[in-house]
């Protein structure tokens, strides 16, 4: 059997379209020719991103090595019969349910051949790769999902900063060991791939929320600003929006849709490494950590409190109904803080698609 290899497409912007050329094949014996599945993935999401990420991804490009993992569904919801492309019908026998590409810089490339027949499939698509991930059972399409309670945060500021940096040219850092967890998330319909189109153009969603802080000293504040480490949590334990664990909680491949089972409240606590506070807000260094959505958050009803110059400041986060009075799925919430000579307060928050606007 002869097989076509094209080369992989590089990474497209979110505006890229699948072409409807259709591809020349050479026939098999069964007058079925196999063609390698080829995919690119972008994030949707409106600004750039260094190549050196590890944890959060930010912008519309995936960091060096980065794995999503991809699964080709047996038929096309346009179809007058068969599976409509139900993500618990596997594509073929013949290959995985689960299929890892893994992002060079420039291109996705499989661990393993992909290839389809003249057969639709329709394809589903989600991050960070689980080897253990199958969705070749009815109904189920999900991966586990979880955030990270506890981290260590390291900041490098100047030259020898490699984290990331937004808009306005303000580090951002998160724990090394966050996982950010994404799906598929196509527009009109979801891409239907064979071999005579093979390509598929991945747009992918964030599903899990992101809380940042920016934090200054103002001029009258006597201390260095040695700024270790920080606390969310519920205030004065009255509500358990702050979720830190939960026994199999999935993430659904198909809409992002999290199930939380089970969920246990706490504390979210980074230690923060290398971080002297300085008086500039807009290069102030922006510290992140991810946490599960919440859907409902009235006035004082969350906490932080910043651990500076081996003293504890407490202050309540901000409310405004339309704004911040949910942490959404997808969206970035940053906390300005100002460290004055009698305690903290929170001086602004905006709410932004993974990027930092005040």
């Amino acid at each position: 059997m002869k097989k076509i290899f094209l080369p992989l497409l590089s990474l497209a912007l979110l505006s890229a379209a699948c072409t409807n050329d259709e591809t020349p094949l050479n026939q098999d014996e069964k007058g079925n020719a196999l063609q390698p599945l080829s995919i690119q993935a972008a994030v949707l999401a409106p600004q750039s991103v260094l190549p050196e990420t590890r944890a959060i991804v930010y912008g519309t490009e995936f960091p060096i090595n980065a794995e999503i993992g991809v699964h080709v569904a047996l038929g096309a919801a346009t179809d007058a019969d068969g599976n409509k492309g139900a993500p618990g019908t596997p594509y073929s026998d013949s290959y995985f349910t689960n299929q890892m590409f893994k992002f060079n810089g420039s291109v996705w490339t499989p661990n393993a051949d992909y290839n389809l027949s003249s057969d639709k499939g329709t394809v589903y698509a989600y991050y960070p790769f689980d080897a253990d991930a199958r969705f070749n059972t009815p109904g189920i399409a999900t991966i586990p999902v979880f955030i990270q309670p506890s981290g260590d945060i390291t900041v490098k500021n100047g030259s020898s900063a490699t984290d990331n940096v937004n808009s306005n040219d303000a580090i951002i850092t998160p724990a090394a060991n966050e996982k950010d967890f994404m799906y598929y998330a196509p527009g009109a319909s979801r891409a239907v791939v064979s071999n005579r189109q093979h390509s598929a153009v991945l747009t992918m969603q964030h599903a899990l929320a992101q809380i940042s802080f920016r934090v200054i000293k103002a001029s009258n504040y006597p201390g260095a600003g040695n700024f270790t480490g920080y606390d969310i949590y519920d205030t004065n334990n009255a509500t358990d929006l702050i979720i830190v664990s939960a026994n199999s909680s999935v993430m659904s491949i198909v809409d992002g849709t999290l199930t939380i089972d089970t969920p246990v409240a706490g504390n979210i606590t980074r230690n923060i490494i290398g971080y002297q506070l300085g008086t500039n807000l807009a290069q102030a260094t922006i510290v992140s950590n991810l946490v599960f959505p919440v859907s409902s958050i009235a006035p004082e009803e969350l906490s932080v409190r910043l651990h500076i110059d081996a003293a504890d400041y407490t202050a309540t986060l901000p409310v405004t109904v339309g704004a911040s009075d949910t942490w959404t799925a997808g969206k970035n919430y940053l906390y300005s803080v100002t460290l004055n000579g009698t305690g903290i307060e929170v001086t602004s928050v905006s709410i932004a698609d993974w990027e930092n606007v005040d």
